[in-house]
Parts: C-alpha cells; structure tokens; sequence
C-alpha cells in the first residue's frame, strides 16, 4: 500500500513509518460482478492483441487498458482528495494537477459538489435530500470525465477528485446512508472499493494548525474549529474498508503537506518517490489484543490461484477491468 503507517488490523501487518502521514486503512474485499459477453470480448480482444504491457508489472500498476479497437490504451487512475474543512483539498487538487502534467500525465480534474451547490443557491436544510443530490452529480460527473479520460491514448491519465461518493456518510445518518445507496442502486463496496484506487485525506486546520482555520476562502464553509475536527473524524472513517487510505496530516508546513501528497501519488503512479517502502511480516503466533479505540474491524478473504502464467492471468482480468468501466459495470482488477 501507499499508507505510510499503519492501524493495527486483525491481518497484523507491521508496517513502515513516514513522520508526516498516519493511514487508517484497513484492507477489505471488494466485490466483482461482470458485464457478460462484454467483458469475455474484451478478454478474447486482449489475448488476440499478444499484450505487452504485462512486463511493467508493479503491484500498485496495473496493465494498460484496452481501447477496444485491438490497440493498447494507457491505464486511467482514479484518485480522491477528501478530509475536513479547510485541510487544502482543492489547493492541493490545482497543486498536484500541474505537478502531473509536468510529468506526462494527461489530468482530469472534478470540483468539489457541495461547495458548487451551495455557492448557486443550496442549502443544507434538508440533509438527506441534499447528500442524494450531491451524490448523483458527483456519480454523473465521475463517470463523465472518467469516459473521456479513458479515451486519451497519447498519454497515461489521472482523475483527481476534491472529495468522492463516500463523503456523503459524514453528513447523514447510517440509515439515512443505506437509503441514499438503494435510491441509486450502488452498494457501499463500489462506492468505496471498486471505484478508486486511492484516498488522500488532507487533514483539517481545526486538529494541529487551528490558527491558520478559516471560513473566508470558502463561502460553503460554516463550521468553527470543534465541529470541523468532528467532521474531519467522520470523513476519515467513512473511507475505512479502502485498501489504499493515506491520511496526511499538519505535523509539518502546508507545503511539506503538499509534498507529501505529491511523494504519496507518485508511489501509487510508479514515479520516483522518497517515501518508505511498506513492509508485511508472517507473525509464529498471534499477540495479544492492542487496546485501540474507533478501530473498526473487517474480515478480509483472500483466493490464491495457482497457475503457470500468473502474469498473462493478472493482464486478462484487468482487460476484462477496462471493458467494464467503459460500460458501466463493476469487476474488480488485479494488482
């Protein structure tokens, strides 16, 4: 993973740290369902196309995406920039697009929902109302860009979100949540899992630099120092589940907090990065309990396949990953 320490889990992974980011991630299975005959085209389309994109392996790289045309497309990653208010989300999303394209890669960037609705006559009287409605543009917006990112075959692309779906859960109700999920026919696993490779969470000024909290840089922004540090909390758990959650905290200047957000992309992209190399170790026994408070716990299955070409194996299920994202559908790829 990216994250560069790690919350104790019931997998017991030690892992190593970076003295300027925590992570709250907790792996979690992600469901897969396929497209039918699409995806089985695409896959017979990958084989029949001899696919060389296999030697860049890297387990945080998947294979380039077939176009569906018997060429090779570049791969599309997908990130999100969440945290509290006033953390530097949409500083770092301008910040990190230009870093980016400095290096090649062709960025897609979606504004944040919330602050677009609330700028141009929205209110957030009627909460579940609001949430559904900022959800559906968030989904539609997504989607849209990510269509036409996944067209662009001169060079590798990047989403860059300023918050994602799961955000919504920090403003709501559970109930209130599973009822938003079932209006759009989603489940909490695509919503999370399946839809993003990666969760940035910029952590608020409120927790660590409250003298530079602010509400003049934002007109949507009402919440004082307290209520946005529980925001910050609520917004952080929502995302736990995602394999791949680095929180980022203010331990340091905005600046070094905007470098270690570059340093935390680029080892997701495969760039050159400074960042410490996670680390697993196979524990002789299981230790003790570590007496942790807001731990959620999740039960992680895992199918090993045994096989004589695990990297033709790893190609094919990421083509049939491709063919579903530009239909619509959800299958889970293979890192």
């Amino acid at each position: 993973t990216a994250s560069t320490s790690a919350l104790a889990s019931t997998a017991l992974a030690a892992m190593a740290d970076s003295s300027s980011s925590s992570s709250a991630a907790v792996p979690a299975t992600a469901t897969a369902s396929s497209n039918g005959n699409g995806i089985a085209n695409a896959v017979r389309a990958a084989t029949a196309a001899s696919i060389t994109s296999a030697g860049k392996e890297a387990a945080h790289v998947p294979p380039s995406m077939h176009n569906g045309k018997g060429t090779l497309q570049h791969r599309m990653w997908r990130f999100v920039l969440t945290g509290g208010p006033c953390g530097g989300k949409t500083t770092a999303v301008t910040r990190l697009a230009a870093f980016l394209r400095a290096r090649g890669f062709r960025v897609f960037t979606v504004p944040e929902i919330a602050t677009l609705l609330f700028s141009n006559g929205a209110d957030a009287h009627d909460a579940e109302g609001v949430q559904s409605e900022i959800f559906a543009t968030q989904l539609n917006l997504e989607d849209s860009f990510g269509r036409l990112a996944v067209r662009v075959e001169s060079s590798p692309t990047v989403l860059l979100c300023d918050r994602g779906l799961m955000d919504g859960r920090a403003y709501v109700t559970g109930e209130q949540w599973q009822r938003l999920l079932d209006r759009h026919s989603i489940s909490i696993a695509d919503a999370r899992e399946s839809r993003y490779d990666a969760i940035f969470h910029m952590t608020s000024a409120a927790k660590g630099a409250a003298d530079f909290y602010t509400l003049e840089n934002n007109p949507a922004r009402r919440e004082n120092t307290e209520q946005a540090c529980l925001l910050d909390d609520k917004v952080r758990d929502a995302w736990l589940g995602h394999p791949r959650v680095l929180v980022i905290d203010n331990s340091n200047t905005f600046d070094q907090k905007l470098r270690t957000l570059e340093e935390a992309v680029s080892a997701q992209l495969g760039l050159p990065t400074k960042l410490k190399k996670s680390r697993r170790f196979l524990l002789a026994r299981c230790p003790a309990p570590i007496p942790l408070e807001g731990v959620q716990h999740f039960v992680v299955e895992k199918v090993y396949l045994k096989v004589d070409n695990w990297a033709k194996v790893k190609t094919w299920l990421n083509m049939a990953t491709a063919a579903s994202a530009l239909s619509g559908s959800s299958i889970g790829g293979i890192g």
